[in-house]
């Protein structure tokens, strides 16, 4: 009897007959890896070789350095290799499973950069003497020695709270003349009518309070932000004079109207409504000072800001033949 195609080929012959309901069935007559939900281990997927973990054998094997390990493998099983070797015992758990990429050594930070270290060691004035040595310190010296400290550079974004950042100036920054030909704001690039300031400016720095006479170059309305609170007692000590000043004239009338009239009708209840009215007035000045002081400065405010501006080193003094004298005697003795 001459075999079928399906025994031929070893198929199993798919079954045609009609089953209860009076179609044709074809499951019933397939392989168990061929059926709906059943698993198909002919297609399963294989696990993938890690190829990373045959060429560190590979080497180990050969005595190879970990230089040449590292040398033989690509850009990406080179980054794979370096994070396995810095992570190493940090993303391990109590129970020994290694926790996930998203909490390993680089995401939480355990691993520090040169950008941490200079982070945590940089110090605005730093004081030879009081170096330790470390290599932490070396490199943070190193950054430290490249800074110009002529002028500085200044945050104002915060200068209504007092709050003022400061910094030295960087090599790109002095070349394209910023802070010193150009506003020293960090948000600002204006280039006309800049003053100097000396400013005293206090910081906290390891868990202490320090002071560093610096100079910073500004225009007319960031200098306004850098002496706000001077600006702003200022306006209050000379709006205080006027008053004072406008009350002693208007005291000044009311006596000659005493004099003429011969009696103090009256002088109570006006003076309190004008007390009020210039509470009121002066309330309304302090929030347009506030919303836009900066903007509309006054000539007078112009003035204060060209005053507190810093002039240059003070002329020294000629001495006298008697002052040399007595100096040429000190280093004598001493």
């Amino acid at each position: 009897m001459k075999a079928s195609r399906f025994e031929q080929r070893g198929d199993h012959a798919p079954d045609l007959r009609k089953n209860e309901s009076g179609k044709r069935s074809f499951q019933e007559t397939l392989p168990p890896s061929h059926k709906p939900g059943a698993s198909r281990f002919d297609l399963a997927t294989a696990k993938k070789p890690d190829f990373l973990s045959e060429a560190v054998k590979a080497s180990a094997s050969s005595g190879l350095s970990s230089y040449d390990r590292l040398k033989g493998l690509g850009a990406y099983q080179r980054h794979l290799a370096l994070g396995r070797f810095l992570g190493k015992g940090v993303g391990e758990k109590a129970g020994g499973a290694t926790q996930s990429s998203s909490t390993s050594s680089f995401s939480r930070g355990l691993v520090k950069t040169d950008w941490d270290i200079l982070k945590e060691n940089h110090k605005f004035l730093r004081d030879e003497k009081a170096e330790d040595g470390s290599w932490e310190a070396k490199l943070a010296k190193r950054y430290y020695d490249k800074l110009y400290k002529e002028y500085v550079i200044c945050d104002l974004s915060r200068y209504r709270k007092g709050q003022i950042g400061m910094r030295w100036r960087t090599e790109a920054e002095v070349i394209r003349g910023e802070g010193q030909f150009s506003c020293g704001n960090k948000h600002c690039s204006e280039r006309h009518q800049l003053n100097s300031y000396e400013v005293n400016f206090a910081y906290k720095e390891d868990g202490q309070m320090k002071q560093a006479l610096v100079k910073a170059r500004l225009c007319p309305s960031c200098a306004y932000k850098l002496n706000y609170k001077y600006i702003k007692a200022w306006k209050k000590q000379r709006k205080a004079e006027k008053a004072w000043k406008k009350l002693k004239g208007e005291a000044k009338e009311e006596r000659l109207k005493e004099e003429e009239t011969g009696g103090r009708d009256g002088l109570f209840t006006d003076g309190v409504e004008r007390e009020g009215v210039e509470e009121e007035e002066e309330r309304e000045e302090e929030y347009n000072e506030e919303v836009a002081g900066e903007k509309k400065m006054d000539a007078a405010t112009l003035r204060e800001l060209e005053k507190l501006a810093w002039a240059g080193p003070r002329p020294e003094e000629a001495k006298t033949r008697q002052d040399e004298f007595d100096d040429f005697l000190k280093d004598m003795i001493l």
